[in-house]
């Protein structure tokens, strides 16, 4: 039997406001041992949320570079990345079904549903801040390896008389 003390249990739901960060999957390992929780422990589920949140981002980030490597199409002298609906489709299924902590697929029918809770908008807000800061520094990238220029960066180049 687990067992919870007041002092403990309100320590945890004043701390859940202020860092909303928890989910099912991630807290449930800390109440399947018989024993009494303590102020410590309450530390240790928020501290292993953190480091769930940190390794989920990275996984998807990684997830994210990979498919954008693999399927973009960059010519020497483009302005755009060229990616068909279908990759950007394919892309974004294989980042949701690397969160199954944070959406539940559902079927009805011929139709595809993805369920998001959403008390956990303040995981969402960390990942997907991580997921954009990871999708600019690949635009970055791609910009700065460009073997010819833009037309805007030679109208800017021009007018800026640098050469």
């Amino acid at each position: 039997m687990i067992n919870v003390p007041v002092p403990v249990l309100l320590k945890l739901v004043n701390r859940y406001p202020e860092t909303p960060i928890l989910n099912h999957d991630w807290i449930e390992p800390f109440f399947q041992k018989e024993r009494v929780i303590s102020e410590k422990d309450v530390e240790k589920i928020f501290e292993h949320a953190e480091r769930e949140i940190g390794i989920l981002s990275e996984k998807l980030c990684t997830k994210l570079r990979e498919r954008f490597n693999q399927f973009s199409q960059i010519s020497g002298d483009a302005a755009f990345i060229k990616l068909d609906m279908k990759v950007v489709s394919s892309v974004l299924e294989e980042i949701i079904s690397e969160m199954p902590e944070l959406v539940i697929p559902e079927r009805r029918g011929i139709v595809d549903y993805i369920n998001i809770e959403h008390d956990y908008y303040e995981i969402w807000e960390r990942i997907l801040k991580k997921l954009g800061r990871e999708f600019v520094n690949i635009l970055k990238e791609t910009s700065f390896s460009q073997v010819k220029n833009t037309d805007l960066k030679e109208d800017l180049l021009k007018m800026l008389k640098v050469k």
